[in-house]
């Protein structure tokens, strides 16, 4: 005489019951995880996307006095972002370690002529700033170091120009020797 295998009614309940919750358990963390992670994975992209996006990107073109020294090389062309609003010159190159790929500084550029000053606090790249009249000529060029981590900002230097500027150009330190760009050049391209 031959058993008969057990059918599904008739497999032990408990063990029925362990398949059962499993399955649901398995099914409920598949759906909340899909439904929470792509969240948290698109808010980290949107933040990230929104820091980087904060500053429009232009092209501007240094344009070098004729000398005996700089004839070969009369323009140089860089990306540069844009800090045209008071949130954003506020905000600057601060906190960042390097600049972005395919960037080679910020403009700061104001609705009037103004003297006020640049400081370091929590920039952590060493830059040289070109402060610019009206025309984008370069009037003075300086370069700037970055304070210390610990240092309150009462330890933090301001470095101001001696004449008042319309735009301010911040590249990393040894940018503007490197390209013999000095005092006299003209930036074109400005906003």
């Amino acid at each position: 005489m031959k058993k008969n295998p057990k059918t599904k009614s008739q497999i032990n309940p408990q063990k029925k019951f362990t398949i059962s919750a499993f399955m649901i358990s398995f099914f409920i963390l598949t759906v909340i995880s899909l439904s929470i992670f792509p969240k948290i994975i698109s808010n980290d992209k949107n933040e990230n996307e929104n820091e980087k996006n904060i500053f429009e990107i232009q092209s501007l073109t240094i344009q070098r006095q004729n000398t005996e020294e700089t004839q070969k090389y009369k323009e140089v062309i860089i990306q540069a972002e844009i800090a045209d609003t008071q949130e954003k010159r506020n905000i600057g190159l601060m906190n960042r370690k390097e600049l972005p790929q395919n960037i080679q500084g910020m403009l700061f550029v104001f609705e009037d002529k103004v003297r006020s000053g640049f400081w370091m606090k929590d920039t952590f790249i060493p830059l040289s700033i070109a402060f610019l009249d009206e025309d984008g000529r370069i009037q003075e060029i300086i370069n700037m170091d970055p304070c210390s981590q610990e240092a309150q900002n009462q330890d933090c230097p301001v470095y101001y120009p001696v004449m008042e500027y319309k735009y301010a150009l911040e590249v990393e330190k040894g940018f503007f020797e490197e390209q013999e760009i000095r005092t006299g050049d003209s930036i074109k391209g400005l906003p």
